[in-house]
């Protein structure tokens, strides 16, 4: 998306240029802070998982909404 923007802001403005930074970095707090939350997320399944004693998990909710659908769930399946 940067790279669409950028060559719409006009570098000779010299007003433009500050505004156009400031949006980046707006654009980019979000993304760092998703960047943390997943993770967060992943950490805690990777606990969750040891704690299951199994190298697949899928969450209940995840599999229920599957079954649901009529989807395989790739935990029933050996990885071997």
């Amino acid at each position: 998306m940067k790279a669409k923007i950028a060559p719409l802001i006009n570098q000779g403005d010299s007003s433009a240029v500050p505004k156009g930074a400031h949006y980046f970095r707006m654009l980019d707090a979000p993304l760092v802070e998703c960047d943390k939350t997943e993770g967060r997320i992943e950490a805690g399944e990777e606990r969750w998982r040891k704690a299951q004693g199994s190298a697949l998990v899928v969450r209940p909710k995840v599999r229920r909404d599957l079954a649901r659908l009529g989807q395989p769930i790739a935990a029933d399946f050996p990885l071997a």
